[in-house]
């Protein structure tokens, strides 16, 4: 997904002569096209995260999952709210992670919430980005610094045979691309039924409201 709006690349819809007319007697706009700023002029905040707090999220996640580079900050600092678009599109974000970490089970995840608290670090889940009611503002309060808890890694789906029914872990997007490779096969009603709650609900919400995540 871009950076800095909706969609892919490959897909972009280019606007047609007829669509700009159809926006100027609507809205009264030229359709005069501003293009987004280079990523390399995004303006970030300083990193605030201090070393040793870094060094503790490494032993948990693996240096590799601790993330500060540019990419990683800016691509997890908004969702796709007007709002927040305008301000990508701009290079003037309204702040940025000082890290993303992306645990890789439930287990690391409570590692992960525990040393955040000892170190005052506030969290901000991050599931696929597509918030669009400021859920993924980085905001750290009176904390030392915010970091961006990218759930990703926890894709899959778990079987539930006493219960008859499944569980989505938090980073579930399709059921097709994504389904664990250990799960217990979920009957094919279930797994329809589960496939759509999945397209509509775990995209945008990384299946942190509606599904129960693992």
């Amino acid at each position: 997904m871009r950076w800095w709006g909706w969609g892919h690349h490959e897909r972009r819809v280019p606007l047609t002569r007829e669509l700009g007319a159809f926006l100027a007697d609507t809205l009264g706009i030229d359709g005069t096209l501003s293009p987004p700023v280079a990523l390399a002029d995004v303006r970030l905040p300083n990193i605030e995260l201090t070393q040793n707090a870094r060094v503790r999220l490494e032993q948990i996640v693996g240096p590799a999952w601790v993330r500060s580079d540019d990419v990683a900050r800016i691509t997890h600092g908004a969702g796709k709210s007007y709002l927040d678009l305008v301000r990508m599109r701009a290079g003037t974000p309204e702040g940025a992670p000082d890290a993303v970490v992306s645990p890789a089970s439930h287990d690391e995840v409570l590692a992960v919430l525990a040393a955040c608290a000892q170190e005052r670090i506030a969290v901000v889940p991050f599931g696929g980005g597509t918030s669009i009611v400021g859920g993924l503002a980085p905001l750290r309060g009176d904390q030392h610094a915010v970091i961006s808890l990218d759930l990703g890694r926890l894709s899959g789906l778990l079987a539930d045979r006493q219960r008859r029914g499944g569980h989505a872990r938090a980073g579930a997007r399709s059921m097709a691309r994504r389904a664990r490779p250990d799960a217990r096969p979920l009957p094919r009603q279930l797994r329809v039924l589960l496939d759509r709650r999945l397209r509509r609900d775990a995209v945008g919400r990384a299946g942190l409201e509606r599904l129960r995540a693992h």
